[in-house]
């Protein structure tokens, strides 16, 4: 789930809704990063060329960590800070289980909505609960919506469900590219042996989204159940066609290269991920997946830099939603959560509920169950996005804790 001035992507764009102006990071918080779903959940409610390649800013391990501000209030678009219920978090951390029990059952009901894009949601949110994600899966290989195929074959393969693994089969011969580049993700981080050549063809493609799936699925296999194979091929890629994709478009993929090639050994390849953290305001979208790439892969040395994303001000300042998705990064990154979730909690009460949904995920992305009492009343969101981001992060605080 994701930050706030994004535009939306196209349905069968490499982020679910990740090209949007700077929604996309930060759209719904958990990270829907597949050929976007078409339908749009609702509240019941040109500049120059630019490559990551030559602008790495990296900074030298062990510079010193800058204060977290956490005074959210300097920006007129939130409506308060979040009321502090003291009586209502002593509760839920005395009863974290009964709070999980509730987040299940609010990604269930995702799970059976009209919207794509929340039923890709809920499958993601329920990663970490086998009991739960097995129930609801099998649904999602077969959706009408490539998208949401797509996200579950992704899911089971970083699972490593070598239960359900017989059901994504099928998928080799879907109807989309997509769906087959995650097929053959699941099957050989499931301990089958596809036969990976498809991915080849499928990284010098043309059409952004298969290309870019494709980097996501090879890095997901890794390089042990090769996927180093494919390094070459993945490097010859970045410049490479896509003559129809707009220039936002290409940066995004272009550091989906670069994650891929990282997970698949080739640690240098960071570096034009952490030169994305200050593109120009205007590519905030690219700083906002710099960003989820950085908490992914944990690159410990970029802290400092995601520090400054959300302590800037004046003129440097980033808008809220690159502000938290930084902040889950740190969070990610085992920054201490005294630190993560009082700028956190500041934005929950945010009228727009893509920052609500960021923050939530913040505060689950810290890992600290104790303060799940602020999100816990975002379980009752108007914005059924907001419902499931926040559960998505008490499920992750919580498995966290266990």
């Amino acid at each position: 789930m994701t930050l706030s001035r994004n535009a939306s992507p196209k349905a069968d764009s490499p982020l679910a809704r990740s090209h949007a102006p700077l929604a996309f990071a930060l759209l719904a918080a958990l990270p829907l990063t597949a050929c976007g779903p078409t339908e749009q959940a609702t509240s019941e409610g040109a500049s120059a060329p630019w490559s990551t390649r030559s602008q790495s800013t990296t900074t030298a391990a062990g510079a010193p960590s800058m204060h977290l501000d956490t005074d959210a209030s300097r920006d007129p678009v939130l409506a308060r800070p979040a009321p502090r219920d003291t009586q209502r978090i002593a509760a839920v951390a005395a009863d974290p289980q009964t709070l999980r029990t509730q987040a299940i059952e609010v990604v269930r009901t995702a799970s059976g909505s009209s919207s794509a894009l929340l039923r890709a949601h809920a499958i993601e949110a329920l990663g970490s609960t086998p009991k739960e994600f097995d129930s609801i899966v099998g649904r999602g290989l077969v959706d009408e919506n490539r998208g949401v195929r797509f996200v579950a074959a992704m899911s089971i393969a970083k699972a490593k469900r070598r239960e359900l693994v017989h059901l994504v089969e099928p998928l080799l011969t879907d109807d989309s590219l997509s769906v087959r580049a995650a097929a053959l993700a699941a099957l050989a981080t499931c301990g089958r042996r596809p036969d990976l050549t498809p991915l080849a063809a499928m990284v010098r493609a043309d059409d952004p989204e298969v290309r870019a799936n494709a980097y996501l699925a090879l890095g997901v296999i890794g390089p042990e159940l090769g996927g180093a194979s494919a390094i070459p091929m993945v490097r010859e890629s970045v410049g490479q066609g896509l003559p129809l994709a707009d220039t936002a478009r290409v940066k995004v993929i272009e550091l989906q290269a670069a994650e891929c090639l990282v997970r698949l050994g080739r640690s240098e390849e960071i570096e034009p991920i952490r030169a994305a953290l200050f593109a120009p305001p205007e590519q905030a979208e690219v700083t906002a997946l710099a960003c989820q790439i950085i908490g992914r892969l944990k690159d410990g040395r970029s802290r400092p830099m995601l520090e400054r994303l959300v302590e800037a001000d004046g003129t440097s300042a980033r808008p809220n939603e690159i502000r938290l998705i930084a902040l889950e990064a740190l969070a990610r990154l085992g920054v201490d959560p005294t630190r993560i979730v009082p700028v956190a909690s500041s934005f929950l009460a945010s009228r727009q509920s893509s920052q609500r949904a960021q923050a939530a995920m913040a505060i689950g992305a810290s890992g600290d169950p104790s303060s799940l009492g602020f999100v816990a009343p975002l379980l009752e969101d108007p914005d059924p996005i907001v419902r499931v981001a926040a559960a998505a992060a008490i499920l992750e605080a919580t498995s966290t804790a266990r």
